[in-house]
């Protein structure tokens, strides 16, 4: 499974406002990425009430390459203040790079971003 992507600090904003309409009613939630769209699914507490976001993936990233077995698609549930946080860390830059990557054998979502000010790499790893 492969995913790297470029996200400009528009997207990242655009995108963090998405996030946080749903950390409103849930602590976590299911993200699913394909070519065309970003889908992200949150449960409310133990009630069985669910929300769903669907976003075009070209409205978030930007050169998108996404490979799987599964029909070019990945599936993955995330902390939605961990990826809340992050996205953050990406509206201090211009661009920001997303790719999954493993940490200690742990898929991780990692946002690297540079701070052209003092010229700081800022990298943050979203572990699911």
């Amino acid at each position: 499974m492969r995913f790297k992507s470029v996200m400009t600090k528009e997207n990242a904003i655009f995108f963090s406002n998405s996030i946080s309409l749903l950390e409103k009613i849930a602590n976590q939630a299911v993200i699913f990425i394909n070519q065309e769209k970003i889908k992200l699914c949150a449960q409310m507490g133990g009630d069985g009430i669910m929300s769903y976001i669907e976003l075009m993936a070209d409205q978030v990233f930007h050169d998108m390459k996404i490979e799987s077995l599964s029909a070019n698609s990945i599936l993955f549930e995330i902390q939605l203040q961990n990826l809340s946080r992050a996205l953050s860390s990406c509206k201090g830059g211009n661009m920001c790079e997303v790719k999954l990557a493993k940490r200690k054998k742990i898929p991780c979502m990692c946002f690297s971003t540079k701070v052209y000010m003092r010229y700081f790499l800022v990298l943050i790893c979203v572990c699911f």
